[in-house]
């Protein structure tokens, strides 16, 4: 054992990765996905906080059991290899990201025959080296790290708040932000240096952001506030470019856009709002939960 010591810090040295021994040579779980927005996918997101590429097929996944026990491996032969400085998205359906989140880098999402199903009240995932079974990063999913008002909604995410530091207890671990339409998939995280939680009237749905939820993401959100909110006001609006309002729905007029969009692949927006083609215009939707402040949510259609 003192031989086998001796030469791996012989190997380290020799490949300059001793001093401050600060670099994390394995990747890192840094993003999880497990209550999607209905049609949308889970995900498992993972960093490579190293300066080379980290081949995935040496890596697995596994949930731990009640008693802590390592369950089912799930190897990540399928998932490549990370470039440095780089985060990862594994799934099961890649289009389960890209139809929600237009943003993602496709090049980034790794489609993955065989994923753990992520329980929505809470687990705890294990990141192992295959070779010895080692654990090299493990986290817990717990609603009580989420932001006041997000435990049970759809398409919040789970993100690290340093992705630099193989350390991954609890408090490296918070929401995503409301700016960031709550999830970033294989993008940096919302929450990155920012651990600061917010109020439920930051964190009401609709806030205007830097990024776009797609038509898609939105739909389903409207959809599922039906579901789960039946006291709620939503409306949609639609304006050309020169701040002419072409249209407006009511509540009833919007969940029935955004029913027709959801089941109806293959047609445009602007075809299931009857637009004139060619046009570009802003569509602008307001949803109002109860108990929560009126808030908007913009995104540009081209039809």
């Amino acid at each position: 054992m003192r031989h086998h010591v001796f030469f791996s810090l012989i190997g380290l040295i020799a490949g300059g990765l001793l001093p401050g021994m600060a670099q994390t040579l394995h990747p890192i779980v840094s993003e999880l996905m497990a209550n999607p927005y209905p049609d949308a996918a889970e995900y498992i997101e993972l960093y490579n906080p190293a300066d080379q590429s980290i081949d995935l097929s040496a890596y697995a996944v596994a949930l731990v059991s009640a008693i802590g026990h390592t369950g089912n491996l799930y190897t990540l032969s399928e998932a490549g290899s990370i470039p440095p400085k780089t985060y990862w998205l594994l799934t099961e359906r890649a289009d389960g990201i890209t139809s929600f989140y237009p943003q993602a880098p496709i090049a980034q999402i790794a489609q993955v025959t065989d994923l753990p199903r992520l329980p929505n009240k809470g687990f705890t995932l294990r990141l192992i080296y295959i070779m010895d079974k080692n654990v090299v990063d493990e986290v817990t999913y717990d609603l009580a790290l989420f932001d006041k008002g997000l435990k049970s909604r759809r398409g919040v995410s789970l993100e690290r708040t340093d992705v630099e530091s193989p350390t991954s207890e609890s408090v490296r671990w918070v929401s995503a932000l409301p700016e960031a339409g709550y999830a970033t998939p294989a993008l940096p995280n919302s929450r990155i240096g920012n651990t600061s939680t917010t109020t439920a009237e930051d964190t009401a749905w609709g806030k205007v952001s830097r990024r776009t939820l797609s038509p898609v993401a939105i739909a389903a959100h409207i959809l599922e506030l039906t579901r789960s909110n039946k006291v709620f006001e939503c409306s949609t609006s639609v304006y050309t470019l020169e701040g002419f309002c072409l249209c407006s729905f009511d509540g009833v007029g919007t969940v029935a856009w955004c029913r027709a969009f959801a089941g109806g692949r293959g047609r445009s927006l602007g075809q299931m709002m009857q637009l004139p083609p060619g046009g570009r215009y802003i569509v602008t939707v307001t949803a109002q939960p109860s108990g929560e402040k009126q808030q908007s949510r913009y995104f540009l259609l081209t039809t």
